[in-house]
């Protein structure tokens, strides 16, 4: 079978794994669990985290071409007091345009300044790692509550941290501004973490999904936003489990026709968008300007929807898992 260098997608993390946008966009309340309605499957991808974000704005830089100029709400959710001298305590408040939303927070052991403590006496921000660990329910007319789905599966998951209130801070091993690490904006590695400071008369604390990409290039992309408003609506950036499918620009590699199909790769299943390329340049003010377009030699289609490109002996198909699925059956007819 021939060989090829493939230079990485343009929807491709760092660390080679892929990253798309969900389609339609969701409120607060959808985020709780949105995979049923079919927008993606979890054994294969997931909600991008607070740091894969950073990396498709300031790294890999393939934010734009991915997400467009769409916001997005992150896997990891936030919860902290109004008061930021006060303990998070057993549930918190965040009122919104009349509607209530109350958070449960558990009586469950966090390490916080060096110690464990109880998550209900966390006087910082508590983080849960993911939203599938959570589930949002309406209780009345007017209301919503969010809890766990279980202690046992939140054990062990949820941290706190000194989340940086409103100012410039290094960002800890999850890409979170930390409170503990302050800095300025003229350091490149400084994150900015943005919380409320206007709230309801009722309103406790806030608490909701972590966010990125909410103010079109402000700071060069480098806010961590914690207190976007429930109603709403967002994107969502999908990431894939794994990084070795995305490696090498490929997810399905089809030996090329004019080569024996014996000889050809079994077919690995990840979504990936299809590929563009980024143009980037810095404008006066310092911040990039990103636009995306193909440059992909289409080669037909495997199976409708799917997208097919000749690489140097090879082609690389791409499409959502469903339309992968079609691709590798026609795949193995043409073997036969």
């Amino acid at each position: 079978m021939s060989t090829a260098t493939s230079k990485k997608a343009n929807n491709q993390l760092s660390d080679g794994r892929s990253m798309r946008a969900m389609e339609g966009s969701v409120t607060q309340m959808q985020m709780f669990n949105p995979f049923p309605r079919g927008r993606f499957n979890p054994a294969v991808e997931g909600v991008a985290k607070v740091k894969d974000v950073d990396d498709a704005l300031n790294i890999s830089r393939i934010y734009a071409a991915v997400m467009g100029s769409r916001w997005v709400r992150t896997d990891e959710y936030g919860v902290y007091h109004r008061d930021p001298n006060a303990p998070l305590g057993r549930e918190l408040l965040w009122v919104e345009r009349g509607v209530l939303y109350r958070k449960i927070i558990p009586d469950v052991p966090v390490q916080f300044n060096g110690r464990e403590i109880s998550l209900q006496k966390v006087v910082g921000v508590g983080i849960y790692p993911s939203i599938s660990l959570l589930k949002g329910e309406q209780t009345d007319e007017n209301e919503f509550t969010v809890s766990p789905v279980s202690l046992d599966a939140i054990a062990g998951k949820v941290r706190a941290m000194n989340f940086m209130r409103n100012g410039w801070a290094e960002p800890d091993e999850h890409g979170f501004p930390d409170g503990d690490k302050p800095n300025s904006v003229s350091s490149d590695t400084a994150r900015y973490g943005w919380v409320r400071t206007d709230f309801d008369n009722k309103a406790t604390g806030y608490h909701g999904s972590l966010a990125r990409g909410v103010d079109d290039c402000v700071d060069d992309w480098r806010d961590v936003f914690a207190g976007v408003g429930w109603s709403s609506a967002s994107g969502v950036a999908l990431v894939g489990h794994d990084a070795n499918v995305a490696k090498g620009d490929t997810i399905a590699m089809l030996q090329h026709r004019g080569a024996p199909m014996s000889e050809t790769s079994d077919i690995r299943v990840a979504p990936l968008v299809r590929s563009v390329p980024i143009v980037g340049e810095k404008t006066d003010n310092g911040h990039h300007v990103r636009s995306a377009g193909h440059d992909c030699e289409q080669e037909g289609a495997a199976a409708p929807g799917v997208e097919v490109i000749k690489s140097e002996g090879e082609l690389i198909v791409r499409g959502t898992p469903e339309q992968l699925e079609a691709a590798a059956r026609l795949l193995e007819q043409l073997k036969k």
